[in-house]
């Protein structure tokens, strides 16, 4: 990538440092690298951080199953889809997390060809 490093903002340093790279240093490369391609300000803010995207609570839904549906899909993302670590976040077994995956239908986005 042929772009200078800006600065990074403090409000999106804390996150970066506070954020649950569950040992994954790809993960963490892969954020800052996003942030480099989508941000157009002088610094990296927290609106360039993929883990700051949020679903509206409108495009949420307000029934339980949406936003139980939204919370798995979330912590599945963070984790990379590794589906061990997000049964443990969710508290709740494997089989129940593959059940729910298929309930709602739910695949892996942002997979990147190496």
């Amino acid at each position: 990538m042929n772009k200078p490093v800006p600065a990074i903002s403090a409000d999106a340093m804390n996150i970066l440092l506070n954020s649950n790279w569950v040992g994954n240093v790809r993960e963490l490369e892969n954020a800052i690298e996003r942030a480099l391609v989508i941000g157009r300000g002088p610094e990296i803010g927290v609106s360039d951080l993929p883990m700051q995207e949020a679903v509206p609570h409108a495009a949420c839904g307000r029934r339980l199953e949406d936003v139980a549906q939204a919370h798995i899909e979330r912590v599945l993302e963070e984790c990379g889809w590794n589906l061990t670590h997000a049964a443990e976040i969710l508290g709740i077994d494997r089989s129940t997390l593959y059940n729910k995956i298929k309930l709602y239908g739910l695949k892996r986005q942002n997979t990147i060809a190496v």
